[in-house]
């Protein structure tokens, strides 16, 4: 699934017959302004809207700006979303027809499962030591707080590791925005389980994963995982699915392809909640030829909650 793709080329040719009815439906600027933002479509977009002109004119600008990238503070938002809902909700409202409805459905579909991964992708970030040699991944559970593997840290001072948000290309290395400080000292920390808990001294603005508060499974649905790493501390990328192969109270191994500054990448169940982070090769689990070993995070969800409500 390509993430920074919300419409193709031949969707959005289906689903600009949906928006010339909705041009028609509101006829003017100020009406179809309105009409957006009581669907929940945010001001700065609207003001960056030219909805003037004839219905063909409106939904052919309208479709364009809908191909914009959001920004990184809001990775969960899109203003399609809020405009499928509502098409969604009162398909006959627009006299949309079976194939048009189909085209919303199917839209609002593949959007919000975009949108829910780049929720998940925000929140991933790599460890780095000074001059950006990385060290490791973690993850943003909220409020500031991420988590990662105690092993990523040693022969480091945690003052002066570094956590970099949103490195998804090579032009994002040279930016400075999204590079946060820690807070001194540790929240908490173990080798067994492997894990460590450090506040940023500012929250980055991603919201944090959702956690997985269940038991994990070798088999059936629950087993299918997958992981967003950077891999040899190369811009972010998301594992295809892999599986939890063994699974016990305090660890888990899988077959998902870890490298080398992995450690503490996240790993998550196919509703993208976070079930546990990538540590590495088995350390004596005896897990089998290839597979490697992971922190579930209902090993240390009651060391979590100490710092962060869940």
């Amino acid at each position: 699934m390509n993430l920074d793709e919300l419409i193709t080329i031949e969707e959005g040719r289906e689903f600009l017959s949906v928006l010339v009815k909705f041009g028609r439906r509101f006829p003017d600027a100020g009406s179809r302004s309105e009409a957006l933002a009581a669907m929940g479509v945010d001001e700065k977009f609207l003001d960056r809207l030219d909805a003037n002109g004839d219905p063909g004119r409106f939904a052919r600008i309208l479709l364009s700006k809908l191909k914009f990238e959001p920004s990184d503070s809001q990775p969960g938002y899109h203003p399609l979303a809020m405009i499928l809902s509502d098409f969604d909700f009162s398909p006959q409202e627009y006299e949309l027809n079976d194939k048009e409805t189909g085209v919303c459905r199917h839209l609002l579909s593949k959007t919000r499962a975009i949108l829910t991964i780049r929720t998940a992708r925000a929140a991933v970030c790599r460890i780095e030591k000074p001059g950006g040699e990385p060290v490791g991944t973690g993850v943003h559970l909220g409020r500031g707080i991420v988590l990662t593997c105690d092993h990523v840290f040693m022969g480091a001072e945690l003052e002066d590791i570094r956590f970099r948000f949103g490195y998804y290309n090579e032009q994002r290395f040279f930016k400075t925005w999204n590079v946060f400080e820690p807070e001194p000292g540790f929240l908490s920390r173990g080798e067994s389980p492997d894990y460590a808990l450090v506040r940023l001294k500012e929250p980055p603005w991603p919201p944090g994963v959702k956690l997985f508060k269940g038991e994990l499974t070798s088999t059936g649905p629950g087993a299918v995982i997958r992981m967003m790493h950077h891999p040899e501390g190369r811009p972010l990328e998301i594992t295809e699915d892999g599986s939890i192969r063994l699974a016990a109270d305090d660890f888990f191994c899988h077959n998902l392809p870890g490298k080398k500054q992995s450690s503490g990448s996240p790993v998550f169940n196919t509703a993208w909640e976070l079930a546990g982070v990538h540590r590495g090769e088995d350390f004596g689990r005896d897990c089998g030829d290839g597979l490697l070993e992971a922190v579930p995070v209902p090993a240390i969800i009651d060391i979590i909650k100490d710092h962060l409500p869940v």
